[in-house]
């Protein structure tokens, strides 16, 4: 049964995720009271993740699980499990991504204070499975240096800058403005969180919680993620580029995202793509010079002069696209790539502690359930 103290709904689609979805789930149970249900849409899963989910709600009451027959991808498992949530707020968040403690508390406070928001989201990092930071977000400054809500004409004014660093594991939608836009557009893959968290907020305002506190999952080697998937295929990104253009025009959005403030996030978006396309590309010659160069002697130099240099040449790559695709952001994102530099580091070891401990933690709780419900446990990592 739901909870009846809390207005929050937890959707977490999933599919082939038993890597991550016990410390996704142990981490939400946490702070049960913040959370009315824990509904998780398995997409066809092949492996063990909904053995695990169901071990987990035989136990806890919080969570159900909703199975669907065939995959049907990850936006729309999310709409099917908004459309059977209970909750004013929906906080929607994939499996293999977490938040740090502290977050829904604040959130849930912020979002009681402004109950006509749109939205809430803090900035946050990506992680991979052995806790190295891959990337972060830039100063949460960029948006406010307090928790707050930010009405749409401010954002509209300063033309949505810091939104574009908003951490998707963080984002709560109104549970009602997110249906009525049709829930996460699948015509648009894996920017249908962006292009909700911007409708949302343009629409009727941003609750934010200033701070790094959303983990992101992002193994450099693993290309199959569902953002990769659509970014590094050219087809497939410039089909999603087109859709997020007329995603925006649709109905009676321009009403609430003008038309040149949409073809600025476009553009943003058409960056993110150019800039991950690069990133992957340097990252697969500097694999390649590890491979063949020698690693001693002159073929040491060589070797780390190579990838230096290759790293030299893909920040001067990606500082021209930057310039070239988003000349208006240039000065707040240098700005806020400032600040974070002195703001993270700190913060960012307490999340790489903390994602290491969700992950084990996750790992023996799975253990001790598929074990205990008679099946056999999952290896340790």
């Amino acid at each position: 049964m739901p909870g009846t103290g809390s207005e929050i709904s937890a959707v977490i689609p999933m599919r082939n995720e038993e890597r991550y979805i016990a410390a996704k789930l142990q981490s939400l149970l946490a702070a049960p009271a913040l959370l009315r249900e824990i509904i998780v849409v398995d997409d066809a899963s092949t492996d063990q993740s909904p053995r695990l989910v169901e071990a987990f709600s035989s136990r806890h009451p919080l969570i159900r699980l909703r199975r669907n027959d065939k995959p049907l991808g990850a936006n729309r498992a999310m709409t099917l499990g908004a459309r059977e949530a209970s909750g004013r707020w929906l906080f929607a968040s994939s499996a293999n991504d977490l938040v740090m403690p502290g977050y829904l508390e604040r959130a849930a406070r912020l979002l009681e204070e402004h109950p006509e928001s749109g939205a809430c989201c803090a900035f946050g990092a990506e992680l991979d499975d052995a806790g190295n930071i891959v990337s972060s977000g830039p100063s949460p400054r960029m948006l406010s240096a307090r928790d707050g809500f930010i009405p749409p004409g401010e954002l509209r004014r300063r033309r949505c800058r810091g939104l574009w660093g908003f951490s998707a594991p963080t984002a709560i939608y109104s549970r009602e403005l997110y249906l009525e836009e049709g829930g996460f557009d699948e015509k648009t893959g894996s920017y249908g969180d962006g292009l909700m968290i911007h409708l949302a907020a343009l629409k009727r305002g941003l609750c934010f919680v200033s701070g790094y506190f959303g983990l992101s999952s992002n193994n450099p080697e693993d290309r199959s993620s569902f953002m990769k998937s659509c970014y590094l295929d050219a087809g497939t990104s410039r089909r999603l580029v087109r859709e997020a253009a007329l995603a925006y025009r649709a109905g009676r959005r321009p009403e609430f995202v003008p038309a040149p403030l949409a073809r600025i996030i476009v553009g943003r978006l058409s960056y993110s793509i150019a800039a991950l396309v690069v990133d992957e590309s340097f990252r697969a010659t500097a694999a390649c010079l590890r491979e063949f160069l020698p690693r001693d002697g002159f073929g040491r130099i060589l070797r780390l002069a190579a990838l230096g240099g290759g790293a030299a040449a893909r920040k001067c790559l990606r500082a021209a696209l930057f310039l070239a695709m988003r000349p208006g952001d240039a000065w707040t994102s240098a700005a806020g790539r400032l600040r974070a530099r002195w703001e993270f580091p700190a913060r960012g070891r307490e999340m790489s502690r903390y994602w290491l401990s969700a992950l084990e933690a996750g790992r023996e709780a799975a253990r001790e359930l598929t074990g205990s419900a008679g099946g056999s446990p999952l290896p340790a990592e």
